[in-house]
């Protein structure tokens, strides 16, 4: 019986499938790539001579998929696959860079804080600006509409926030 209700569940599923609203679904992938980090027996570590970090976009329309273009953008291994978000009309990305070496010692990660806008739909593909977004960047998400955009970020940014007014 048992056996006989799973199956009836499996056809059940499988016929309701082309009923189901269809959207339209990305042919585009953003890979994040970090230059500065790599990891040694699950350490992160920094290597001696780190390349600069950049996204490669890739055509998923293609068999197997193709890399169209890679851009020069800061970005980090803390994060992906949140730290990357491509407009629903696949128009532009947002890259967040959560870590950056360390200026005093390049050897060590200190936090960053910057969101990359990148335009899709230009040949090649280019950085359009770059935002801060507190420190730690490191997830991004893009609404449907393509009109907000929100940060999350690793570390407590020095910011308060009361939901209630002051008193006199």
């Amino acid at each position: 019986m048992r056996r006989r209700l799973l199956s009836a569940g499996l056809t059940a599923g499988v016929l309701a499938m082309p009923m189901l609203p269809t959207g339209v679904s990305a042919q585009l992938a953003v890979s994040s790539n970090d230059g500065k980090g790599v990891l040694i027996n699950g350490v992160n570590t920094v290597p001696d001579k780190p390349t600069p970090d950049n996204v490669a976009i890739i055509d998923l329309n293609v068999s197997p998929p193709k890399i169209l273009a890679e851009v020069n953008v800061p970005t980090s291994l803390v994060g992906p696959p949140q730290s990357v978000a491509i407009a629903p009309d696949e128009s532009f990305a947002l890259v967040t860079a959560a870590t950056k070496l360390d200026p005093a010692d390049p050897k060590k990660l200190v936090p960053n804080n910057l969101v990359s806008v990148i335009d899709l739909k230009a040949s090649p593909p280019v950085v359009l600006a770059t935002h801060e977004a507190g420190a730690a960047a490191s997830g991004v998400a893009i609404n449907p509409g393509a009109t907000l955009a929100l940060v999350a970020n690793r570390q407590k940014a020095p910011f308060r926030f009361s939901p209630y007014p002051e008193k006199p």
